[in-house]
């Protein structure tokens, strides 16, 4: 994540000749109970007109800052570098990339070491928000019916597995949206896990509401379930 933090240093220190940023918020609620979660504060960097990363930061509903990721896409769209740290609880995870070699990582508490593995992931994949960028590069071939299979990492799990996305025609979304839906590409995986559910701008394909497993996690240690509602603009 080298370049990245190049860039942000050059901010604070006021030298972002040909940076620029754009700030924009989401809110999230638990499914079901429809209770305010977080705020996540997004803070895109370009460099020269082009997304080289992004700098998110979430906060409780006290307005306290709980969690930070950073994404460097300076190297690839859609397998970004990345680093998820928990502020509360100490928990870390992330991934940095080389070609098809990325080497997750993981660290349960401050008290726990970190873990690490380094995998070789066949093409096409994508890492973390990477995933979004791929979904809005092939967005023609998803407004066409076509089903795009594509293995995504898991730091957590030291893993990666195959996903696929699909626009879904249900009548719930206005023709200014679509609907996208990503799940396991494994029949018996899809049984067993619930499915992400992503509402975008047809006209700026950014998204406008994500349904499903939060990057934050609940004091059981689990993944909230949540909608994020970005009001002006999302990733």
């Amino acid at each position: 994540m080298g370049k990245f933090l190049i860039i942000i240093v050059a901010y604070a220190l006021g030298q972002a000749t040909g940076l620029k940023t754009e700030t924009y918020s989401g809110y999230a609620y638990e499914i079901g109970s429809k209770k305010f979660i977080y705020k996540e504060t997004h803070t895109e960097m370009f460099e020269n007109g082009k997304h080289a990363g992004t700098e998110t930061k979430y906060y409780d509903s006290k307005n306290k800052l709980v969690a930070q990721r950073n994404l460097d896409f300076s190297k690839s769209r859609h397998t970004p570098d990345f680093k998820t740290s928990d502020l509360l609880t100490g928990y870390q995870e992330g991934a940095i990339v080389d070609g098809n070699k990325v080497r997750l990582f993981v660290k349960s508490n401050e008290k726990e070491p970190i873990r690490e593995k380094t995998l070789t992931v066949p093409e096409p994949f994508t890492v973390d928000g990477g995933f979004n960028y791929y979904i809005k590069d092939h967005w023609s071939e998803l407004m066409e019916g076509k089903v795009l299979v594509f293995n995504f990492t898991v730091s957590s799990e030291l893993n990666y597995f195959q996903l696929r996305a699909r626009l879904v025609k249900d009548g719930s979304v206005g023709n200014d949206k679509a609907k996208v839906i990503v799940e396991p590409n494994n029949v018996m995986f899809r049984w067993l896990s619930d499915p992400i559910s992503i509402t975008y701008d047809m006209a700026t394909k950014r998204i406008l509401i994500y349904e499903g497993k939060s990057n934050l996690s609940n004091n059981s240690g689990k993944n909230y379930l949540a909608r994020l509602i970005y009001p002006e603009q999302g990733p």
